[in-house]
Formats: C-alpha cells, structure tokens, sequence
C-alpha cells in the first residue's frame, strides 16, 4: 500500500511508532535500518539543529525543489510563508513538549516560489551527540485544494439552487411572453403531429387562427410534403434536434412559403419526450435574393477570371482570401496554394518596408497606388502596379483588401535600362575633359557637363535654357555658325573651328570647336552637340615658344668660342685660369661654355686597364685573387654610362654580390623602394655624382635618405675639386671614391662602409 492510499490515522499511527523508536536512539548518527527507512520514504524527512538543516532526505529535496546543497546549513523558517511562522513555531514547541501530537499544517514556498500546502510532525532526537529535531513532512497541496473546491461548490450549489427555482418561475413566465411577442412562427405538436401550441406570429404568417388549429393535425404540411414531415417528425422524437432546415410549406390559401426550420424534443421531468417544438423563419424573400446573387455571382465570376488584372481579395487579418487564375501567370503558384498567404510571403525583402508603410496608410483610409516586386515561383522578379480599395463591413469597420495588380515587369526593365543608358551617358558626357555643350534645335541649353563651369564660370543651373548665344563674343560669329552647322540641314563633315568665347567674369579666350548633330534611331535630329577645347595655354607656350627662339636665336649670336693658348699642367692635366688658379679640364669647360661631362671608359683604356674584360676575368692575377675579400649582399650601381655599369657589375659579381643597375636617379629610387617594400633589401648602392639632365648622385641620396635613413652610400665622380667629394658625409653619404678606381680599391670601401 502506497502512502498516498493511507488516511491520516494510519499515517499519525505509523509516525507515532517511528517516534518511539527515534527517542530511544543516541549516538552522532542514525542506525543503518533507520537510515534506509528515511532516506528511501514516500514522505520527506529532516533534521534540524540550531534551527538549520542538518539532514534532508530525497523526497524532502524533491517536494521543496532544493537540492541537499542548498538545504542543509539554511535556516528552517525561511522555507514557512510569513504568515504562518508564528503558528509553526507554536506547534513545534508543543509538540517538543509532547503536549501535542497532532500534525499540523501551513503554506510554504519551494525553489519555484508558488506557495504550496504541507503537514508537517517533529520529534525531539539526539544526532551527532546533541539535541535536534527529526520531522516529517507531507505535501498536501492537492488535498487543500480539493477541499476548498468542495466547499465552494457545497456553498454555490447551495446558492444555486435558491437562484434556480426564482429563474425558472420568471423563466415561464418570459418564456410566455416570449412565445407571444416573437416575429417568427412558434409552433408545437404532440408525437401524432397534432398542434399543441400556435402564437400570433403563425396566425399571421400562415394565415390559420389559433383555435382553428389548436388538436388538429398540423395544417401547413401539403400532400407532396407529407413523407418529407413524417421523417422529420420521427427524428426528432428519437432526440434528433434540427437547426436552419430549409423547408418548402404552404399557407392557408394555398401558396408555396420557403421557410427555416429549428426545432428541437419537449422532455418532461423524467427525461421522456412528450412533443416538438420548432421556430419558422420565413426566407422566400431571402431565397429570391440568394437566386439573383447566385445569377450575379455567376456575371462577376466570369469576369473575375477573365480579367486582364490579377485580382487578390485579403481579409483584415491581410490573408489571402481569393485570386483570379491570372495570379498563376504572374507568379507561377495557383490560387489554392496561395490561400491563407499574407502578400508579404511573395514581396521581396528589400521592398517589404514600402509595403509595410503603403499597408500602414491603406488602414487609416489611404488609398495610394505603387509599384513593387514581388517573387516568382521559379525565383524571377515580377514588377506590379498594385491599386487597393478597402473592404467594410456593415458596421463601416475595416473587413478586408480588394486589390488589382498590373504586371509592368517588361516597362521596369526598358526603365531600368534607360536609367542605365542614362547613367552611362552622363557618366561618359561628364568624364570629358574638355567642356560637352547639349542644344536642343533652337539653340537652347539642355545639358553642360562638369567641366563647362571651369571653362565658362557658369554653374550648370545657369547655362541651361539659355541660347548659346551668351558664351560668344560675337554675336556675328554665334549666328554664322548657326548658319554652317547649328541648323537642321547643315553639313555634318564640317572640320574642327577656332573661335573667340567669353567667361562669365567677362574676359574672353580662344578654344577649339567640333559641333555635330545628335538623332534618334530613325534619323530624327534632337539637337547638337559641341566640344569645347580651351587653348589659351596653349597659344600662350606658342608665344613663349617663339619668344625664346627669337631670344635663343640673338643670344647664339653672341656667344663666343673658346680660343688662345691654354695653359695646362703636363702632368695632372690641370688648366691655369685668367686669375691664377688651377682648375680640372671639366670645371675650367665647364664654366665658360654649356658642355656637361660625363665620365666613362674608352675601348682603348678599357683594353689597357682591364685587358680580361672580355673574358669575365678580374683585371689582376689569379694568384692575388685569393688576397682580395670576398662580399655578398645586393649592391645597386647607378651610371649614366652604360660601359661603366656593365664592368662594375661583372667585377662585383665575381666577388659574390648580386648586383642591379640604374642609369640615373629616378630609377634608383624606385629599385630602392621596390627593393625595401619586397623584404630583398640593397646592403649598399653606388651614385655616381653627376647624370646629365636627370638626377645625379647628390639629388638622389636626398631622396633615399628619407626612404631609408639607415640607407649606405657611396658617391663616384671625376671631378676631384667638388666639394662632396672631400666632405661626403655632411651629404649623407659613407663613402666617397673618385674615377677611375680599381677594383680592388671599391671593394676595399664597399666593405668598410657595409661593415660601419
């Protein structure tokens, strides 16, 4: 027997046992026999010391949702509702006492916090050698609640009842005036069909007075009808009830009446059916109307389904209720699979707000056409021009949509495609750089591009609708050209013109003109088009052009050519100046005509200095090969001279660099930067001092320094007076060697600067 099959004697009785046997307990634990006992009860058991929780067994945890972690340690009253703590305590010290044995009950909130009802009993124990509390506790929730329904069902019935007996009093007596006062035909016969009831409104309708009627069998029931009534009758004398039967009955002249049958068993006391009631309504005026809505609904359908439009019915809700066959033209889907469907489910997400707003609008009465698209079955894109009307019901509330969609897939596309010809267009006329003038056959500005307001002054705002008129000088010229090419007629091969045009700040300057006509794909002009080169800078450099040849031409004629007697030094080759000085060949040059030099290796000298050239071979012995170092890092060389590139590099490359050429300063610093932005980085680069009409070696390394100014330099040259040459690193260079060098020497300070 389960412990939810016990009463409350036989659970206080087996407590009372359980009690006896824990006071005769002592020790720090309870006995192994009891400890199953608790631990596997139908009722949750605890022990309490110090007002906490030192034991909960499972069926505890699981009335008051807590786990054993969470009880044990908590304080015991925190479970008790507030209201009932005083009387919890009052009940535990008695029963301690054993002034009481009685189980009492209250609320208590578990872990979910609905309060629920329990029975709780204590018995005062020793666990762990100190005093405690062993109770047990029950939850009787279902059991309060049940005898609380009892007795607010005993306290309604009772209630009931007294109410009952005065409604059914007034019930008669309603009823009579009811039977009485309604519109519609009341009736009621017996099991024979004999007529035990006829009030005014069936005296009226039928035309039969009450005590015409009153015993006789029922008299509207004609000849054909009557096997139709004896069923009807026997089905409901068996209990069948009827609602809204549509029947055919007559009147007492004779004429047909449609009539609406709800009738239902007379039962008396003991259940047994004693008769049949039934309320008439006369619907032959609505079976008229239905007759003609059928016959219109047919005209409507008809066409509904032919239409040209798609034509969709929602409800208030915006579920579609009704669509023609056009919908499966439009969308692929047909009607039934979209009933049920709001038009959101086809629209496509990016027009979904448009909708919504538009739906907003069409429920507060405004009426807006609008364009959208909406989805394909087989995924495609359909533009429709959708036209609502709002559906009200009688009472003037919304009730519904009637909508009608136009399918303008194939006009969106040819829009499409004008705005993208359009765009293409501006974007074509507007990116030429020199000034593109529209005028339609009269002249008139239709279109400038952006570079007309840089050529003209003009915003665009303010060249359209005028003539061209106003951008010329001359007037005379403005209509000759009209003449010759702005007119319908005009020879389109003309050639490119010349003429004078005026900005809007009132000066005037030259430009280059090409105007040629624009038509339409059947021939048709739709206006001209001009483009406009402005060429003042171009006639200013013609003039400055010819100025300084005039000027080049008269300085030509006056410069002089170096003649006398130089004197030179026999051994270094040095010139003496006019005021004593002795200058190098190229300085002395230099200064007193335009010559620029440039250093290289003439065939001769290149056989005499380095007689191995051609065969890839270092200009000394093999023997002494070994005492010169060996390197290796990327070396970049930069010469104008080309002979000079090449020697350099094939000597550095024996000594195991890899090296790359320039010929002058520009191409220098972009293989530096490739270099450094490659991660392959030059260990070291080579300038020469002086390039001839490009950057030399002082410009260059100004340059370099800021890509890298870690950056190791050596400058060449063979002008030994300049000044970098003696004083390289307030320049930026590491190292300076002069022209020509042996091998051996630039390796000698390749190295030093790389090992810096």
């Amino acid at each position: 027997m389960y412990d939810r099959d016990k009463n409350k004697e036989q659970l206080i009785e087996e407590l009372r046992e359980l009690r006896k046997r824990l006071v005769e307990l002592e020790g720090t634990k309870l006995p192994e026999p009891l400890e199953l006992i608790v631990f596997n009860a139908p009722i949750g058991f605890f022990i309490i010391q110090n007002g906490k929780f030192k034991l909960v067994n499972p069926e505890f945890q699981k009335i008051t949702d807590y786990s054993e972690d969470e009880l044990l340690g908590r304080d015991c009253m925190s479970l008790v509702a507030p209201e009932f703590r005083k009387k919890v305590r009052a009940n535990t010290i008695k029963m301690l006492k054993e002034k009481t044995s009685i189980p009492f009950d209250f609320k208590f909130f578990p872990k979910s916090g609905e309060a629920k009802w329990c029975m709780q009993k204590v018995i005062s124990m020793q666990y762990e050698g100190e005093r405690a509390i062993l109770g047990y506790f029950m939850d009787i929730t279902e059991k309060k609640q049940a005898e609380e329904a009892l007795r607010r069902s005993y306290n309604n019935l009772e209630e009931r009842i007294q109410e009952r007996t005065a409604e059914l009093m007034a019930a008669n007596r309603t009823l009579d005036a009811v039977i009485h006062a309604s519109p519609e035909p009341i009736l009621a016969i017996d099991p024979e069909g004999n007529i035990q009831l006829w009030n005014p409104a069936a005296e009226r309708v039928f035309g039969w007075q009450k005590e015409e009627v009153m015993g006789q069998m029922n008299p509207i029931i004609p000849p054909e009808k009557q096997e139709e009534f004896r069923v009807l009758r026997e089905r409901e004398l068996r209990g069948e009830a009827f609602h809204d039967l549509e029947i055919r009955r007559c009147k007492k002249d004779g004429s047909p009446i449609d009539l609406s049958l709800s009738s239902a068993p007379i039962r008396d006391a003991e259940g047994r059916i004693t008769g049949i009631m039934g309320i008439l309504s006369d619907i032959t005026a609505r079976k008229q109307m239905e007759e003609a809505l059928r016959q219109s609904e047919e005209k409507y359908r008809y066409i509904f389904e032919t239409a040209n439009e798609v034509i969709w019915v929602l409800n208030a809700k915006f579920e579609t209720v009704l669509v023609n066959q056009k919908v499966s033209d439009l969308l692929g889907y047909t009607p039934a699979e979209m009933n049920g469907l709001s038009p959101g489910a086809f629209i496509f997400p990016e027009d979904r707000e448009k909708y919504q707003i538009l739906v907003d609008r069409h429920l507060q009465g405004r009426e807006e056409p609008f364009d959208f698209r909406l989805r394909h079955k087989d995924g495609s894109v359909r533009w429709v021009h959708l036209k609502t009307k709002r559906i009200l019901d009688a009472n003037g509330s919304f009730a519904g949509s009637f909508a009608m969609l136009d399918d303008i897939t194939a006009r969106k596309c040819l829009e499409q495609d004008l705005v993208r010809s359009k765009t293409l267009f501006e974007s074509i006329f507007n990116s030429i750089t020199d000034t593109a003038i529209f005028a339609d056959t009269n002249r008139r500005i239709l279109m400038v591009n952006t570079a007309a307001e840089d050529t003209f002054g003009y915003s665009p705002e303010e060249m359209k609708g005028k003539t061209t008129e106003f951008l010329y000088i001359d007037k005379e010229a403005y209509e000759e050209q009209g003449i010759r090419r702005f007119r319908i007629g005009a020879d389109k091969s003309l050639p490119i013109y010349e003429i004078n045009y005026r900005r809007k700040d009132g000066s005037a300057f030259p430009a280059e003109t090409m105007g040629t006509f624009v038509e339409d794909p059947q021939g048709n002009i739709l206006g001209f088009i001009g483009i406009i080169r402005d060429i003042s800078e171009r006639k200013m450099a013609e003039e400055e052009r010819e100025r300084m040849i005039s000027e080049l031409q008269k300085a030509l004629a006056q410069v002089k050519t170096l003649k006398g007697l130089l004197p030179i030094c026999a051994y270094c080759k040095r010139i003496r100046d006019d005021e004593g000085y002795w200058n190098s060949v190229e300085k002395y040059i230099h200064d007193r005509s335009e010559v620029e030099f440039s250093h290289g290796i003439c065939p001769d000298c290149l056989k005499e200095h380095h007689p191995s050239f051609k065969e890839a071979k270092l200009p000394f012995e093999k023997e002494k090969f070994t005492e010169i170092s060996r390197g290796k890092g990327r070396i970049l060389v930069m010469d104008d001279e080309e002979t000079v590139r090449e020697v350099v590099s094939k000597f550095l490359e024996k000594l195991g660099y890899e090296v790359i050429g320039a010929r002058n300063g520009i191409e220098a610093i972009d293989l530096y930067k490739q270099a450094k932005d490659s991660n392959q980085p030059f260990a070291a680069v080579i300038l020469d001092l002086t390039v001839p009409d490009k950057l030399g070696g002082k410009e260059t390394i100004e340059q370099l320094i800021v890509v890298d100014p870690q950056i190791k330099a050596i400058v060449t040259s063979g002008y030994l007076d300049d000044q970098i040459m003696f004083d390289f690193k307030k320049y930026g260079f590491s190292g300076a060697i002069a022209k020509p060098y042996r091998i051996f020497e630039l390796n000698k300070v390749l190295q030093r600067v790389m090992n810096e």
